[in-house]
């Protein structure tokens, strides 16, 4: 079986990003601080929105990346809305610029609507078409 594309992954800001010690990454206006195949991501409601339309039309998966300061040790709140196939969210992930621009290897916590949880601290590296995913050891 082949490994399967971001569908669509929608972020939204939370309520608890106020809370005391939080720093909200997405302003719910625009992908200031962000980096991606425009192509591929949008503010839509409020919202961010990776859309692919099949395997086609990727030869390698693409995210959406953080640029908008340096990110240490930290606790990520979202809420995730899922169509399709799956979706998930990279971190403590470095750039793969062999495979393509935007193209991520590292940790990974997957969502996909089979399951009923998510699946989290799976190493991943961005696949070519064709190819299954590798396995990798965690960035450094």
């Amino acid at each position: 079986m082949k490994c399967s594309l971001l569908l669509s992954l929608f972020i939204t800001t939370l309520a608890a990003a106020a809370d005391e010690g939080f720093k909200p990454l997405f302003n719910g206006k625009d992908l200031t601080g962000w980096d991606g195949n425009p192509e591929l991501w949008s503010v839509q409601d409020g919202c961010i929105t990776g859309k692919t339309t099949g395997l086609e039309q990727l030869a390698y998966n693409q995210f959406l990346i953080w640029r908008g300061g340096e990110l240490k040790n930290f606790e990520l709140r979202v809420k995730v809305k899922q169509s399709g196939n799956n979706t998930g969210i990279q971190y403590r992930s470095k750039e793969l610029p062999e495979n393509g621009q935007w193209s991520l290897g590292g940790y990974q916590c997957d969502k996909a609507e089979e399951r009923e949880v998510c699946g989290c601290g799976i190493p991943r590296r961005a696949f070519r078409e064709g190819a299954a995913r590798e396995t990798v050891g965690g960035p450094e």
